[in-house]
């Protein structure tokens, strides 16, 4: 049986529980902030002999979105079930979401000659991507836009893919005459070889004059970081793929076996950031922190816990990190939409009759910027890319 001596509904309540073995427990329950919301106690789940298994669940105040459990237990489920079998102190966390956000960006269609393209990449106020060569379908090359032209940024007879941009610089995977390398052009000079090797070289992620890549080396892939004169392996045995840097810190996803997890390197150790039973895959960092995709949602951990950002029955995927906050594509029952997290709510960028994907995200002083790719119509092949900024004062400041 359950003794319920008093439900919640301040900051800090209690409720004594009484197992069927006679044991009496006390739980105490905090909201955090204590105006965010209410917990309460919803009733017996499971009695057996030696313990009660109770459920939990927190309600928010308007304006406020629970976030996690925390204290005795460490769970986002809610409402979520606990075996009480001693004292227990329970913290309900919330967080808010009444913020003011636009209902449309700043958004421009990049024109002009080569603007059909694939994979952008985004950096501040310039966007990159790769568009198949006139006639050639399978040869591409890497355009650059500066916000006024755009410009031709690989040259030669490699066939160029994956660009990554930073601060006006560019890497990408290009063929050499003989396998794929990685190539670096600083704005103004010429493209150096940062590999030239006999083995498959591909997906550079760049950021402040440093690379990190994926490598096929004898049937094995792995991931190798470039620190600006030398290259060091970084060794884990599985499939990896997918790299992501900033400041010197790479999260990939790798295979463990099983399924594919997230893995964060800082530079001297290896840490494995999520261990379950789904594929997580196409990694974001930004200072330590990742997005990633599991099974249609996109996740989000901050440097010491994982927030669950889409939770619904719909499908996303191809996260973009910058400064805390996620720009990802999902399918809206349509279409493929643009999304935005800004740590606290999902809000769509754009909401048409076409698929709109793969989006990039940065920051350019006091603005948010996002490049993607789309559909020109429904029914076309033809890429084209836009571009969109967000004045960073239009939302709450991110603290993550």
């Amino acid at each position: 049986m359950k003794t319920v001596v008093s439900l919640v509904g301040a900051l800090v309540c209690f409720v004594c529980l009484t197992t069927n073995s006679g044991a009496a427990h006390l739980i105490t329950t905090t909201v955090q902030p204590e105006d965010a919301g209410e917990v309460f106690a919803r009733g017996t789940v499971v009695v057996d002999s030696e313990f009660t298994q109770y459920r939990f669940e927190a309600l928010p105040y308007p304006g406020w979105r629970f976030t996690h459990w925390s204290g005795d237990i460490s769970s986002r489920d809610n409402p979520t079930e606990i075996i009480i079998d001693s004292d227990m102190n329970i913290t309900a966390s919330f967080i808010r979401t009444t913020y003011n956000i636009p209902a449309e960006w700043n958004k421009t269609e990049i024109v002009g000659d080569w603007a059909d393209g694939l994979n952008v990449s985004c950096s501040g106020s310039q966007v990159a991507w790769q568009i198949a060569e006139a006639g050639f379908e399978s040869v591409f090359r890497v355009y650059l836009w500066d916000g006024i032209s755009i410009n031709r940024r690989s040259w030669g007879g490699e066939d160029a893919h994956n660009p990554s941009l930073y601060d006006g610089n560019i890497a990408w995977t290009g063929f050499d005459g003989n396998d794929y390398e990685i190539f670096y052009k600083v704005d103004g000079t010429p493209k150096v070889n940062i590999t030239d090797n006999t083995v498959l070289d591909r997906r550079p992620s760049l950021h402040d004059g440093e690379i990190a890549f994926e490598t096929l080396d004898s049937g094995e892939w792995n991931i190798r970081y470039w620190d600006g004169s030398t290259i060091v392996e970084i060794v884990r045995p599985g499939r990896d793929h997918n790299p992501s840097l900033h400041n010197g810190k790479v999260a990939w996803q790798g295979f463990d076996g099983n399924d594919y997890e997230i893995f964060l390197w800082d530079g001297i150790s290896i840490q494995q950031i999520t261990d379950n039973d789904t594929d997580d895959v196409f990694p974001s960092s930004f200072g330590g922190r990742i997005a990633w995709e599991s099974s249609g949602d996109i996740f989000y951990y901050d440097g010491s816990e994982t927030i669950e950002v889409t939770s619904d029955d719909l499908f996303y995927s191809r996260p973009s990190l910058c400064d805390g906050a996620v720009a990802f594509h999902g399918f809206d029952g349509e279409d493929r939409e643009i999304f935005f997290w800004d740590g606290a709510r999902v809000e769509p960028i754009t909401d048409n009759h076409h698929d709109d994907l793969n989006p990039s995200l940065s920051r350019d002083g006091g603005n948010w910027t996002l490049a993607w790719q789309a559909k020109e119509t429904p029914t076309s092949n033809v890429n084209v890319i836009w571009f969109a900024t967000l004045d960073v004062g239009m939302i709450r400041e991110i603290n993550r």
